[in-house]
């Protein structure tokens, strides 16, 4: 796609697919990212609701496919899908989902508390928090007004 992709692809948005009136619901388009710009690649991706990228086997491990989907609401769900083609065309899938925000038990290593080897305190005392309280700032309202 040159400059005038995002043109086409507009356009094929708005125009009627079946003669009795049907319109273009979906289009699945096929992209190497490896031979087109950076910024066509990233103006398609922003422009789907799902994206799929597979990635070759590394020395017989498992092929990688994953997949972003975006619904219109703005939820983000991602899977990894790890699968092996046999020489007898078969495909062996093993699915795994990742949800955003969502961590691996299994690979979280221990987090080392940031607080611990620090020269001063960050914590505060029952009467340091209770004179922070009591503490009137300039540009904070009172409700009693």
């Amino acid at each position: 796609m040159g400059v005038d992709g995002s043109e086409m692809l507009s356009s094929w948005l708005n125009v009627p697919f079946h003669p009795q009136g049907g319109a273009v619901r979906s289009i699945v388009a096929l992209l190497h990212s490896d031979l087109h710009q950076q910024g066509i690649v990233g103006s398609l991706c922003h422009l789907a609701t799902a994206i799929v990228t597979v990635a070759p086997a590394l020395r017989g491990h498992h092929t990688v496919a994953k997949t972003t989907r975006r619904t219109r609401s703005g939820r983000v769900t991602q899977e990894e899908e790890c699968f092996i083609i046999k020489e007898d065309l078969t495909v062996t899938v093993q699915k795994q989902t990742h949800h955003p925000g969502q961590r691996d038990t299994e690979q979280e290593e221990p987090q080392a508390d940031p607080a611990a080897h620090l020269t001063f305190n960050l914590r505060l005392s029952e009467a340091e928090k209770e004179a922070k309280d009591k503490l009137s700032l300039p540009f904070v309202f009172s409700q009693e007004k």
